[in-house]
C-alpha cells in the first residue's frame, strides 16, 4: 500500500508542475492574458492540469509494475532493456519513512489545491452568463454572389437565402481576402489580412494559423458563450489550428451510406452538419451560442442530390459530360473544347447544389428556432470564403474553373447577409464596399463587446455603415499569395496576379523558393461600367494605374508581416482529401 501510495504522489506531483508549466506556455502563445481573456486563461490552466495529472499518475503506475510482468508483457526481451527503460528501480527503491511521509502530504495538499481550482473554474464559468445575442455563421464554401437571386442571378437557385436576404441586411459589395478557403478563413476568423497572419501555401508543407491570432471563438468562449464549429471541408481539420477558442470543433469527413471514394466524401455536407447540430443542441446548455456551419455542398465535385441534380438542366444539355462534374480536376486539363462543351451542364449542377444548401439552411434555422435560438435574439451570418469561375474571359486570361488562380470579381466578391437582432435593418440594401475581415468586428459589436481593446482585428464594424454613417468609403483590399494583390478604389479596381498562378492554379499551393520573383502584370478595370473585367485600361489610364498602384503597396506594406506561420505534416488521409479537393 505504502509503495502505491508514493507512486501516486510522485505522479500528482510531477503531473502539477508539468500542468503548470503547460498552462503558462499556452496561455503565453495565445497572448490571454494580454488580450483580458482571464475566462480562458483560467480554462485553459484547468484543462492542462487535469490532463498531465491523469498522463503522469498512469504513467508512474505503468513504470511501477514489477519487472516479471513487464518480461512476460513483452515476450523475450531482456530484463535490463526493460527496467532501462521503464525506470522500474527508481519506483521500488526503498525511501525513508519521512520522505514518503512528506511526499504524501505534499501530493494530498496539491490534491485539494487542484480540486478547488477545479470547482472554481466550473462555478466561475458556469454563473453570471451573459444575457447575450447569439450568433450563427453559415459559410457556403465557394459561392459566387452573382449566382444568388438576391444578387440579381436570374435562375432561381436561392429561394429562402432571397426571402432571408430581403429580412435582413444585404452587403451588395462584399470582397474575400483571398481566393481559395485556408487563407481566406485564416483571414475572416482573426480579422486579419493573409499577408499578416501568412497563412498562405500548402506544399511542401501547410501553414497553421497561430496560436498569436485570437479568433472570434476565442472572444465570445471568454465571455460565456459555448461555442461549435462543423466542418466538412479537409482543409480546415484541426490540425491547422482553426479551430481556436471552440468547446466543439467537429472537423470529422465521411461518406453518406457506403460510398468510399474519397471524392464523394463531401457530397451532402448539408445533411451531416443538420444531423451533428441536432445532436449537439440536445445537449447544448442554456447560454449564449456561437455556432459556425461550414458547407461543402457548391464545391466541387457538383452532384446536387435529386431532384436539385435536374432541378437547372435544360433540354439539350449533354448528360454525357456527367462525369466532369464528379472530376472537375481532371477537366481543368484537358482539351478546352471539351471544357466548354461541359460548361452549361456544370453550371447547372453547381446552381443545383446552392438550391440545396439554401433548403437545408432554411431547415436549419426551423431547427435552431425550435432551441431558442431565432431571428429576434441571434446574429445570423450568411455567406461564402470564395466564389467559382467557370471559364470567365478576361483580357489575357481564357478563364478557368474552381478557384485561387486569379483576383477578378467571380473569385472575390461573395455574398454577405446579416440578419441582426430585434430586425435592425431589416430589407437594407447596402452598396459601398466591405470586407470578409469586418464580420468578426461587427459580431462582437452587435453583441456589445469591445473589439477595438484587442488591437488586432483589422476589419471594422459594419453597423456605423448599417446606421447611415456616410464616412465609412474604403479601399478593399484582397491578396498576400505569392505577392499578387488587388484595390478597388471607387470605381477603378486595379490588381496585379502572378502569371504562373493563372496559368496552373496548383502554383498557389507551392511554397516559393527563397529566390522566387513573382511574374506580376498589372491591370486595370472600371468595374462600374465594366462588372465582367472585360476592358483593361492599364495603358489607357497610366495615372490612376500610378494612383491605385502606389496606394495597393502602402497596403502591403502596412498589412504585410515577415513573420512565417507555424508549418505542419500533413497525414496520408488528409494528403487523400485534399487531393480529392484538387489541392495536391
Amino acid at each position: 500500500m505504502k509503495k502505491i501510495s508514493a507512486v501516486i504522489s510522485t505522479g500528482i506531483i510531477i503531473g502539477f508542475v508539468a500542468g503548470i508549466l503547460l498552462a503558462s506556455f499556452h496561455i503565453a502563445t495565445n497572448h490571454y492574458i494580454g488580450h483580458g481573456l482571464f475566462r480562458l486563461a483560467a480554462l485553459t490552466l484547468q484543462k492542462d492540469i487535469n490532463l498531465t495529472l491523469l498522463w503522469t499518475v498512469a504513467g508512474c503506475m505503468a513504470l511501477s509494475l514489477p519487472w516479471r510482468f513487464l518480461v512476460y508483457a513483452a515476450g523475450k526481451m531482456p530484463r535490463r532493456f526493460i527496467a532501462g527503460i521503464k525506470g522500474w528501480r527508481f519506483f521500488r527503491r526503498p525511501r525513508k519513512a519521512g520522505t514518503a511521509k512528506g511526499m504524501a502530504y505534499l501530493a494530498f495538499s496539491l490534491f485539494l489545491l487542484i480540486a478547488c481550482l477545479n470547482a472554481t473554474v466550473i462555478i466561475y464559468d458556469n454563473t453570471a452568463i451573459p444575457d447575450k445575442p447569439n450568433v450563427v455563421w453559415f459559410l457556403i464554401d465557394a459561392l459566387r454572389a452573382d449566382h444568388l437571386g438576391c444578387y440579381g442571378y436570374e435562375k432561381d437557385t436561392s429561394p429562402f437565402i432571397d426571402k432571408f436576404a430581403s429580412e435582413s441586411a444585404l452587403f451588395t459589395n462584399a470582397v474575400s481576402q483571398e481566393s481559395y478557403t485556408l487563407a481566406s478563413v485564416s483571414s475572416y476568423l482573426t480579422s486579419t489580412y493573409p499577408a499578416t497572419n501568412r497563412v498562405l501555401y500548402l506544399r511542401p508543407h501547410f501553414d497553421r494559423l497561430s496560436p498569436a491570432f485570437i479568433t472570434l471563438a476565442e472572444v465570445l468562449r471568454d465571455k460565456g458563450y459555448s461555442t461549435a464549429a462543423f466542418i466538412s471541408n479537409a482543409h480546415l481539420s484541426s490540425r491547422f489550428n482553426i479551430g481556436q477558442g471552440f468547446d466543439l470543433y467537429d472537423d470529422r469527413i465521411r461518406a453518406p451510406g457506403k460510398a468510399r471514394l474519397p471524392l464523394l466524401e463531401r457530397c451532402n455536407s448539408a445533411r451531416m452538419i443538420f444531423k451533428r447540430l441536432k445532436s449537439y443542441l440536445a445537449g447544448h446548455k442554456r447560454r449564449p451560442a456561437f455556432i459556425y456551419l461550414h458547407y461543402m455542398d457548391v464545391h466541387s465535385p457538383y452532384i446536387p442530390p435529386p431532384p436539385y441534380d435536374k432541378m437547372f438542366l435544360e433540354k439539350k444539355q449533354d448528360l454525357s459530360m456527367r462525369g466532369h462534374c464528379v472530376n472537375v480536376n481532371a477537366l481543368e486539363k484537358i482539351d478546352r473544347r471539351i471544357q466548354e462543351r461541359a460548361l452549361d451542364l456544370l453550371i447547372s449542377q453547381y446552381d443545383g447544389e446552392i438550391g440545396h444548401t439554401s433548403d437545408y439552411i432554411e431547415k436549419t434555422l426551423a431547427m435552431l428556432k425550435g432551441y431558442g435560438i431565432d431571428e429576434m435574439n441571434s446574429i445570423i451570418i450568411i455567406t461564402a470564403d470564395h466564389g467559382e469561375e467557370f471559364l470567365d474571359r478576361h483580357p489575357g486570361d481564357p478563364g478557368g474553373l474552381q478557384h485561387g488562380r486569379t483576383l477578378y470579381q467571380e473569385q472575390i466578391h461573395v455574398p454577405l447577409i446579416i440578419s441582426f437582432p430585434d430586425k435592425e435593418g431589416a430589407g437594407k440594401r447596402i452598396g459601398p464596399y466591405v470586407e470578409l475581415v469586418d464580420i468578426v468586428p461587427t459580431a462582437l459589436d452587435a453583441v456589445d463587446i469591445d473589439w477595438r481593446k484587442f488591437g488586432q482585428f483589422q476589419g471594422r464594424s459594419l453597423l456605423p455603415l448599417l446606421r447611415g454613417d456616410n464616412a465609412f468609403a474604403r479601399s478593399p483590399y484582397s491578396g498576400g499569395n505569392h505577392g499578387r494583390g488587388m484595390i478597388i478604389n471607387g470605381r477603378w479596381k486595379f490588381l496585379n496576379d502572378d502569371i504562373d498562378v493563372r496559368g496552373d492554379r496548383q502554383n498557389i499551393y507551392k511554397r516559393p523558393s527563397k529566390d522566387y520573383k513573382p511574374a506580376l502584370e498589372d491591370e486595370l478595370y472600371n468595374i462600374k461600367t465594366d462588372p465582367h473585367e472585360k476592358k483593361d485600361l492599364i495603358k489607357k489610364k497610366r495615372a490612376v494605374a500610378r494612383e491605385s498602384k502606389g496606394e495597393l503597396l502602402g497596403i502591403e506594406e502596412r498589412y504585410s508581416s515577415e513573420k512565417e506561420a507555424p508549418r505542419g505534416t500533413l497525414g496520408k488521409k488528409a494528403r487523400q482529401r485534399l487531393k480529392a479537393l484538387g489541392y495536391l
